[in-house]
C-alpha cells in the first residue's frame, strides 16, 4: 500500500504495519494473514503511517483508536484487484506496477544476495514484487527490512520459484 500511495499521491508514505496487526480482526496478528484480508480491512479502516502507529514486532492486544482516526490516517483501500495465477500475467503485469504476491518465506530467511532458487513447502508470507530483472527474474521487496537480503530485497529465480506464481498478485489503488 505504501508503494501505490508514493506512486498515485506522489508523496512518501509507511503505513503502519502494527495497525493491521493489531487492529484487523480478518487475519491472525502476529501468526499471518491473508493480503486481501489486509486490503479489505484497508478499504473500510483509514491506514495511518508508521510514524504515527510504530511497528512493535508483537501485537498489542488492542487498536489504538486514537492513531487510526481519519486526521491521523487519510488513507483507504479504493480498489484491488487479483492478477491471475500463473506467471505469464503475473509476469506482464509487474512491467506495468508493484504488486503483492504470497510466498514460501520460511525459505527465504537465510537469503544474502544473488538469485534465489531454492525449493518451497508452503506459502508463509507476502511481499511486494517491484520488477523483473534483465532476464526476467523476479525481484522482491521484503518486510523484514535494509538488514536482510540485499538491502530488504531479493532476486528470485523466473517461473513459479518459491511457489511465487500459485496465488497470482494484487494490485491496490489507494484513496
Amino acid at each position: 500500500m505504501s508503494t501505490q500511495i508514493s506512486i498515485q499521491k506522489k508523496v512518501s508514505f509507511v503505513f503502519s504495519a502494527q495497525q493491521i496487526v493489531d487492529c484487523d480482526t480478518y487475519d491472525g496478528g502476529c501468526n499471518g494473514g491473508w493480503p486481501s484480508n489486509v486490503f479489505d480491512y484497508a478499504t473500510y479502516n483509514y491506514v495511518t503511517n508508521n510514524a504515527t502507529y510504530p511497528y512493535t514486532a508483537k501485537q498489542t492486544g488492542s487498536c489504538n483508536s486514537n492513531a487510526v482516526k481519519s486526521a491521523n490516517a487519510p488513507y483507504k483501500v479504493a480498489t484491488y484487484r487479483i492478477v491471475p495465477y500463473n506467471c505469464a500475467s503475473m509476469l506482464l503485469q509487474i512491467k506495468k506496477t508493484p504488486m503483492v504476491v504470497a510466498l514460501d518465506g520460511k525459505a527465504l530467511k537465510s537469503y544474502k544476495s544473488g538469485i534465489f532458487n531454492g525449493n518451497a513447502t508452503a506459502v508463509s508470507h507476502a511481499v511486494l514484487l517491484v520488477g523483473v530483472d534483465s532476464c526476467d527474474n523476479w525481484i522482491i521487496q521484503n518486510s523484514w527490512g535494509a538488514t536482510w537480503g540485499d538491502k530488504g530485497y531479493a532476486r528470485l529465480q523466473k517461473g513459479n520459484t518459491l511457489l511465487i506464481c500459485n496465488y497470482g498478485g494484487w494490485n491496490v489503488t489507494m484513496v
